[in-house]
Order: structure tokens, then sequence, then C-alpha cells
């Protein structure tokens, strides 16, 4: 928990030396657009924080500490209520299938992601995490996603070799 919040503090640091520059050169445009960009950051956080899928929250909050490589943006557009009962699976298979990513990654790439939480009609809630770069040796990727038992997977090869991978989950509030 340390841990966490250290990296917490490292991120708020860097965002109010941001501001302070920006402040000091007298650029307030800046300073207002960096402002309004925090407060949204923070409505996310705290939409992500209620959805009751407290692994699946800590998971993506805490991604872009732990993966050198990837970097996760993530978007809650509104409150969805109680997802409390989907948290274990999502959290699971999220991690399974950031972890074969992992393997066919290239160290030396950054690799885009998103995780999304969007709403299909007023029962249905879904959820989409992908990331977007060069992954190799595509039909070992493709047998590997496909040998774990996971929701459902899609890879969308763009151009030789850049990939979008994402795995999605369809939540029924009833």
């Amino acid at each position: 928990m340390v841990e966490l919040l250290s990296f917490y503090r490292h991120d708020w640091l860097n965002e109010l030396q941001l501001l302070m520059g920006y402040a000091s050169m007298d650029k307030m445009d800046k300073v207002k657009d960096k402002v309004e960009a925090c407060i949204e950051a923070a409505k996310m956080e705290r939409r992500i924080s209620n959805l009751k899928m407290s692994k699946t929250a800590l998971w993506v909050l805490s991604f872009n500490w732990y993966h050198s490589n990837f970097r996760l943006n993530f978007s809650v557009y509104k409150d969805f209520g109680d997802l409390s009962k989907f948290d274990e699976s999502i959290h699971k298979q999220a991690t399974e299938f950031v972890d074969i990513l992992e393997q066919y990654s290239d160290p030396m790439e950054m690799y885009e992601g998103t995780f999304l939480i969007q709403s299909l009609d007023e029962d249905q809630t879904e959820v989409v995490l992908s990331f977007h770069g060069k992954f190799s040796n595509e039909e070992s990727l493709y047998n590997a996603l496909d040998e774990i038992e996971l929701e459902k997977v899609t890879v969308e090869q763009e151009e030789e070799e850049i990939m979008t991978c994402s795995i999605s989950w369809i939540c029924n509030s009833k």
C-alpha cells in the first residue's frame, strides 16, 4: 500500500510541477487546460472506484506504474452502479490478457491501451480493454489468446505487425 501511495504521490507532484512551470511562464491558458485535465482525471478515478470492482479498479489505476512499455488510459463516462459481481472475472482475465500480450511485445516499443466502460443499453454495460502496437509472431499470439478461456477477444491487423488486441465483457445488470 505504501508503494502505491508513493507512485500516486510521484504522479501528482509531476502534475503540480508542470502547473508551476506554466504559471511561472505566465501561460495561464496551459494552467487552465492542465487543471481541467486533472479534474477530469479525478472524476474518472471516482467513477471507476464507485463501480465496486476493487481488484479491477486498483489494477487499472496502478497499471502504468508496473508496465514500463504499456500505457493504459481509462474512461468511465458515467456512474454505472455496482458491478462487483463481475470484478473477479474481469480482473483475472484482464491480467491474463496483458500477460500474453507482454510475451509477444517488444520491450523497445510503447503499446497504447484503453480501458473503457460504456453503456450499451439500459441493462447492459460493456467493459473493453484494448492495446495497440507492434506485436511479434502473430500466429503464436492468436494461439496463445485462443488457448486460455477469455471472454470476447478480437485481434485486428492494421498494418504489417501493427495490431489492436481487445477483450470485452458484457455486464448485465439483471
